[in-house]
Formats: structure tokens, C-alpha cells, sequence
């Protein structure tokens, strides 16, 4: 999420590490209680611009979020064991930036 906002392929501001440190990591049920996601040094969305469509909230705030080919999470549900996320890149057919 930081490097495709920091290289322009992600229209929002985002704060590193808001979380906190590593040492703050946790796992976490997403808003609608269908999903979890790790979060480790995660990094918050504090201003999304046009175009970014929200995915997953956490306490009412975006952890995954689109904008054209592009899917940034502020978190891992890979790491959970979660599919979910990648099943959803596969029906955007989201592309590889490069």
C-alpha cells in the first residue's frame, strides 16, 4: 500500500506504521465479521482520492482498497490463511503494474 501511493498507483495518503510497531501486531475480524486480516507495522489510509473504491473496513476505517488494476491492504489475510482477497483480484482481473 505505501509503495503503490508513493509511486502514484494509488490515489490516498497513507500513514505508515499507524498501528503501531511490530511489537503492536494483531489479528483482527474486518467490519461485516465475514473476513480476518494480520495486521503487522500496518499502515493507514488517512485520504482517499478519486476513484479508490473501498474493499474492507476496520472499525469503519479502509484496510483494502482498489483503484483501477490496483489492490492495496493495510494488513495480511494471507497470512490467516484468508482467500479472499486474492479471489477477489481474480475476478477484477487486476494486472501487474509491471
Amino acid at each position: 500500500m505505501v509503495l503503490c501511493a508513493a509511486r502514484g498507483h494509488l490515489d490516498a495518503e497513507i500513514e505508515r506504521n499507524a498501528y503501531g510497531a511490530q511489537v503492536h501486531s494483531f489479528e483482527a475480524e474486518l467490519d461485516g465479521g465475514e473476513h480476518r486480516m494480520l495486521f503487522i507495522r500496518a499502515p493507514a489510509i488517512r485520504k482517499l482520492g478519486n476513484g479508490i473504491e473501498v474493499l474492507a473496513t476496520l472499525r469503519g476505517e479502509p484496510v483494502a482498497v482498489a483503484q483501477a488494476n490496483v489492490i492495496a491492504t493495510s494488513g495480511h489475510p494471507e497470512l490467516l490463511g484468508e482467500g479472499w482477497l486474492h479471489a477477489l483480484s481474480f475476478q477484477r482481473r487486476a494486472k501487474p503494474l509491471v
